[in-house]
């Protein structure tokens, strides 16, 4: 569940050879039994989560649709996040299930108030957070008349619906990109043209030498995210020169853009990088994002200002459409974002004030949009201050306000002249009434972190005590994330579980494997390892490294482990002497209690990533190369190769050694992803 194998894993010779080896009295079980013992897990996990959200007090949710090319149906997955007791941010997927082929905003609404009430929350919901897909206006606006009927939401609901604010900056991504597609086009086909080949390969990366450039890696983009566009332009910058150094040496190349070209390029890059940062931090699930997205947007819209009155006839032409769609956008005070930022104590209302003016048109419409936050936060706080009594009261002191109600009521019936009289001397010296938590909150300076790493969570909770009901108020805003990126990683996942092999999983199966994935990794911190992390497959894998990186050099000197870059190693040859007994080595190794944390444990990933001797041993006594040699692996590969080794019964050190020694003698520019493709072929 948590790393998303298939059932039937556990029918594998090589798995059952794992978990014997470690334990003789294992026995084989079928997937079968595994799929009923993951359904189990699920069920009890759920029961466990249940309980979990009976203690928040207000969950947000974030919702996406995906289409499985396997079961060609449709999905939507529902998280939900909170902020709980000790102040940490909270995020479950609750649902994974399918939707009816028509997609009508009224049938995703029916099943999103379906899992609410299967979860106990249906009263509990402070917002959820969508695209902008036509559908979800309707949906929404369904889901929130079905719950304004059991419960009242905050503000009216004038926080319930979020827009994916991810998806509007993309928007004006776009008109931008739009201004420079025949160079994009020609970048693209530049990286396709060098990787197709490694006789094209190896040119390039000499003209790179030539030149002395320090870059070592080209970028291949996926055309319908702009972002990885983005990384594709700003790392080909690196390689101007090169690209038209290269086109000199190679006839048919013909991609090469001009000087004038690439003057465009760096000037979008510039622009774009505002964009890029602003995505990455409002994309952020793991920690709170609704108070940091403002200066973001006033970031923007300053960019925005700046290119629209450069000199360069380009850029302005570029600006203007990006900045009326942001006006379009923006021309209605964002409440949430504006709330958010005000509940920060590193701003307070300074961050309004400031940006306000900057991302609306005119002055006046900016106090306009000041004031209006400002109300909406003192009614918000007023809405909580209400619960929190409601929530306090009790029948005794019901009995003692009616007593002093009742008591006032004689008083009043019997005032004399002079008891008037001294009614509005009081009155006039009345001292003033003790300010509210958010007044003394607001009144108070802002903080100043001492470093950089600040978190928002962290101080409210030092000072919950202080803020006893500002603080539940914080803990509800903070929780709602502006961006779905938590829903759609899940997708990912999805398409790991329902691939072309377990398309005949039926919902049961697939919703224990995904929510029970979820809340397995949740509960044991164990983190996904992203789909392109530590890649050095070319074009496939997005990235190719040039010399030093991903083409993987023959020395004569022995180099001790280095960690390089992503999850890629240095590995020494001679750490262990010829004769060594390396099955007592790993024996001693497995009895260390710092590599496995229980007995008879099976080795994953992550013990390789604590114990650097485990992973070294693997290493030396499976992959070592001739005498001097070294070669830069992935654990993932590792383990491919370790798995191999047991099950073909072949000494081939010596052929990975060969393989080096051809990139050694013939100088040829061999990937480390094409080695591993040629061990499968020679011996599967």
């Amino acid at each position: 569940m948590v790393h998303e194998y298939p059932f039937s894993i556990v029918e594998d010779d090589v798995w059952m050879w794992g978990f014997q080896y470690e334990n003789s009295n294992f026995h084989k079980v079928t997937h079968k039994t595994i799929r009923s013992d993951c359904v189990a897990l699920f069920e009890r996990e759920k029961k466990v989560l249940k309980k979990i959200l009976e203690s928040a007090v207000k969950i947000s949710l974030t919702t996406d649709m995906w289409k499985s090319s396997h079961q060609v149906v449709e999905y939507m997955v529902i998280t939900g996040h909170f902020i709980d007791s000790e102040w940490n941010l909270q995020k479950r997927v609750l649902s994974f299930v399918k939707v009816p082929a028509a997609r009508r905003g009224i049938d995703v609404a029916d099943s999103i108030y379906k899992c609410l009430k299967t979860w106990w929350i249906e009263n509990k919901v402070f917002s959820v957070s969508v695209d902008n897909a036509s559908y979800n206006d309707s949906c929404l606006r369904c889901l929130k008349d079905d719950l304004s009927l059991t419960s009242k939401l905050i503000l009216d609901g004038s926080l319930f619906h979020v827009r994916y604010c991810a998806h509007i900056l993309n928007f004006l991504v776009q008109d931008g990109l739009s201004k420079i597609k025949d160079i994009i086009f020609n970048i693209r086909e530049s990286v396709k043209y060098i990787n197709h080949n490694d006789g094209r390969l190896k040119a390039f990366c000499d003209v790179v030498e030539q030149k002395g450039l320090k870059e070592r890696k080209l970028v291949i983009d996926c055309p319908t995210r702009w972002n990885s566009t983005f990384n594709m332009l700003l790392t080909a910058l690196n390689f101007k020169i090169a690209f038209a150094a290269y086109k000199e040496r190679e006839p048919h190349y013909d991609y090469a853009p001009l000087p004038e070209e690439w003057n465009k390029v760096e000037k979008v890059c510039k622009l774009l990088e505002v964009f890029n940062r602003a995505t990455h931090v409002i994309s952020g699930s793991e920690y709170p994002t609704a108070n940091l997205y403002l200066s973001k947007v006033w970031k923007v819209k300053e960019i925005l200002v700046k290119a629209g009155e450069d000199e360069d006839l380009f850029m302005r032409e570029m600006a203007g459409p990006m900045k009326i769609k942001f006006d379009k956008y923006w021309g209605e005070c964002n409440m949430l974002m504006a709330i958010a930022s005000v509940l920060d104590p590193r701003c307070k209302f300074h961050m309004v004030r400031i940006c306000f003016p900057k991302i609306y048109k005119s002055k006046a419409v900016a106090d306009e949009n000041i004031m209006k936050v400002r109300c909406s936060l003192e009614e918000l706080y007023d809405e909580y201050v209400a619960l929190s009594l409601a929530e306090s009261s009790s029948s005794v002191v019901n009995l003692d306000s009616n007593n002093s109600s009742s008591s006032q009521v004689n008083v009043v019936a019997f005032k004399t002249g002079f008891d008037e009289i001294m009614s509005i001397i009081q009155e006039s010296e009345a001292i003033s009434p003790i300010k509210s938590e958010l007044q003394d909150y607001l009144d108070e300076g802002i903080y100043i972190p001492k470093s950089a790493s600040f978190c928002a969570l962290d101080w409210w909770r030092n000072n919950s005590m202080k803020y006893k009901i500002l603080s539940k108020m914080v803990a509800d805003i903070l929780a709602i994330p502006i961006s779905i990126v938590a829903s759609e990683s899940t997708f990912s996942a999805g398409g790991r579980v329902i691939d072309e092999h377990r398309s005949k999983l039926n919902q049961e199966s697939v919703e224990a494997l995904i929510c029970g994935g979820d809340w397995f990794r949740q509960k044991y911190n164990v983190k996904k390892k992203s789909k392109y992390e530590g890649s050095t497959q070319p074009v496939k894998g997005r990235t190719t490294l040039i010399k030093g990186t991903s083409y993987h050099s023959y020395h004569d000197d022995k180099i001790s482990e280095d960690r390089k870059s992503g999850d890629e190693f240095c590995i020494a040859d001679g750490d262990f002497p010829a004769n060594y007994d390396h099955m007592a080595y790993m024996r001693s190794i497995l009895k260390d209690p710092t590599v496995l944390d229980k007995p008879n444990e099976t080795i994953t990933a992550e013990h390789l990533k604590r114990n650097p001797r485990l992973l070294n041993w693997i290493i030396s006594r499976i992959i070592r190369p001739r005498s001097g040699g070294y070669s830069r692996i992935e654990r993932n590969e590792i383990i491919l190769m370790y798995l191999l080794e047991n099950r073909t019964r072949v000494h081939w050190p010596h052929f990975l050694a060969n393989k080096f020694y051809e990139v050694k003698n013939k100088t040829t520019a061999l990937c480390y992803g094409s080695i591993i493709h040629k061990i499968v072929n020679h011996f599967t």
